[in-house]
């Protein structure tokens, strides 16, 4: 079962996903990068997979190649958004980006097609640009997310920009929009969003569940955030939980589709320099698990595991062999690690360095950890940990290495990578439940059915997996392999 996607030789940017009903099919099209340069803005195209499960992945041609050097997309293309219209055509907003256009270097764009494969770039070019009043002439003016708002019966296109009054730049970014009756012509309204606290709100995206409205964006601290409101107008509030995953760059630039029953978030994470281990990826990387978005009781989003990826799970059958205190396998799908004060592990026998894990965690005690380890040396020596805190309810990634930053820094044994305190809901059994997606050099965490952490873990390979115990004594249970 393959959760994620990286075409050879480049790098997954940012995603546009889109569901078509007529034919039952994920669509995800997506900015793609190369290895060598990925940081630069030119020559990046768009290009398109699509899928029926969410598992396997069908290249497609590209949808939108580069223009000729004079044109406004002369340089790159870059993030948009697809709308099927009442035509049934399918429109695609996207941003031409060509630093030697006197229009300006990134500019609103349209193409359309009849099958969703083909694209026709709009000979008329330019969509709309900012109006020198609300939103800056020559700053950002990019990543056109194009919606149709049911209250008001219009299309609206949400819009990456900057305020011309800001008190500095870097707290520039607005959320602007834009108005239409017909996809073709587009008015202007003032910014839905003035947070006055990034530079740019990248990505933005809107829509509706029940009677509340969802924004989100990324930013660049890393991460894909979100905001709630009674309003598509605001005031947007910032919910209690604002990170849809803390993995920051490892999960970027996300954007959601509506299947008819369900909506689904898709994102990517980004690699290492040199793979080196760190906080924050590079841009562009891999297209990771598809995200199943639920709205709570008190209009918090939560993300769990669709149920496609839950499927081809078989009983974890392996034995295992203490390395550190007393440990025991009470059936096929169960081990308990009594407790013990410190630290305690296992590992499993034979080799399980890839693989897709499920598992649940109880102790009986509020204090104390317990948790997975995975790439772990025989000695324990070098491992990656996910780990959870039974007393602060806290998830963690945690590398386990030995390492030194310089001559004259204190060596450090531990370092967290991504980390998610999960919120206790009153329904919520007392285990802890875990669905762990580590293929390649990614680490993909599911908890509860609530929240999901992410992370690029390169630098130590080893081969084995095991469970750890700290202060507590835990029961690992319903073990599965998939």
């Amino acid at each position: 079962m393959s959760v994620r996607f990286r075409p050879k030789g480049s790098v997954v940017g940012d995603v546009m996903p889109f569901y078509e009903n007529r034919n039952g099919e994920y669509h995800i099209f997506y900015l793609r990068g190369y290895e060598g340069d990925r940081l630069s803005r030119w020559q990046l195209r768009c290009s398109h997979i699509k899928s029926r499960d969410l598992l396997n992945w069908q290249e497609m041609p590209d949808a939108l190649d580069i223009g000729d050097r004079s044109s406004p997309d002369g340089g790159a293309v870059s993030t948009g958004s697809i709308i099927l219209g009442k035509d049934n055509e399918w429109h695609f907003f996207y941003v031409g980006y060509n630093p030697e256009n006197p229009r300006g270097k990134e500019q609103i764009l349209h193409a359309t097609s009849r099958d969703g494969i083909l694209f026709k770039k709009d000979g008329e070019l330019t969509v709309i640009d900012p109006d020198n009043r609300n939103y800056l002439a020559g700053g950002d003016w990019r990543d056109p997310y194009v919606f149709w708002d049911a209250d008001q019966k219009e299309y609206c296109m949400t819009i990456t920009a900057n305020s011309p009054e800001a008190v500095c730049r870097e707290r520039a970014g607005v959320v602007g929009i834009a108005k239409s009756d017909n996809l073709k012509t587009w008015v202007l309204d003032k910014p839905i969003y003035v947070p006055n606290n990034y530079p740019a709100l990248e990505c933005t995206e809107v829509f509706k569940i029940g009677k509340q409205w969802y924004m989100i964006f990324s930013q660049f601290g890393g991460y894909t955030e979100y905001r709630i409101s009674n309003s598509l107008y605001g005031p947007w509030s910032r919910p209690k939980n604002p990170i849809l995953d803390r993995g920051a760059s490892f999960f970027y630039a996300a954007r959601t589709l509506f299947d008819g029953k369900r909506r689904l978030l898709f994102g990517w994470c980004g690699t290492e320099k040199d793979n080196i281990d760190s906080e924050f990826g590079q841009w562009g990387g891999d297209l990771v698990s598809a995200r199943e978005i639920m709205q709570g009781k008190n209009g918090e989003l939560y993300l769990m595991c669709p149920i496609e990826l839950r499927k081809d799970f078989t009983p974890l059958d392996d034995s295992i062999f203490p390395l550190i205190g007393n440990w025991a396998k009470e059936d096929r799908r169960k081990i308990r690690c009594v407790f013990t004060p410190g630290f305690s592990a296992c590992l499993f026998k034979g080799s399980h360095s890839r693989g897709i894990m499920a598992l649940n965690l109880k102790s009986d005690r509020n204090s104390g950890k317990g948790g997975v380890l995975l790439n772990a040396y025989d000695d324990l020596s070098r491992c990656y940990y996910i780990s959870y805190d039974f007393g602060l309810k806290l998830l963690e990634i945690i590398k386990f290495k030995f390492e030194r930053q310089d001559v004259d820094s204190l060596p450090r044994l531990t370092k967290t990578i991504a980390y998610q305190i999960l919120e206790h809901k009153e329904d919520q059994e007392e285990a802890i439940e875990l669905r762990i997606f580590h293929d390649s050099d990614i680490i993909e965490v599911f908890a509860n059915n609530q929240a999901v952490i992410t992370a690029r873990v390169g630098e130590i390979g080893g081969k084995r997996i095991g469970l750890f115990a700290e202060d507590a004594e835990v029961v690992f249970g319903d073990m599965e392999l998939g």
